[in-house]
């Protein structure tokens, strides 16, 4: 978990665009605003719907958003300060095996 929180962090600071879901704003920086409207927004307009989520160390919530069958994914976190950012978005998600003791099932 903690691999997944440090890769959404250095997303957070690189990433220039989110793969076509608008998630910039004109200074290139990640698109923050209501996590009800992303929600809504996520939900209409590519037909998102949460998966997982965690609890970053910094108290922030990262959420992993998918469409049916992987189509397109979204990775937000919800700031304890208020705000939900767009961190990465992206297509063809794929599901792996679970992994139990180091070994897949």
């Amino acid at each position: 978990m903690r691999l997944l929180i440090a890769a959404a962090f250095v997303t957070l600071m690189a990433m220039p665009a989110f793969a076509g879901h608008g998630g910039t704003s004109p200074a290139g920086r990640p698109a923050c605003h209501s996590r009800k409207a992303i929600m809504q927004h996520l939900a209409k307009n590519y037909q998102e719907r949460s998966i997982a989520l965690g609890v970053a160390n910094n108290g922030g919530v990262v959420e992993l958003f998918i469409a049916k069958e992987g189509k397109t994914w979204t990775l937000i976190i919800t700031l304890p300060s208020g705000p939900t950012c767009l961190l990465a978005a992206g297509k063809d998600w794929e599901k792996l095996p679970k992994v139990l003791y180091g070994k897949r099932s």
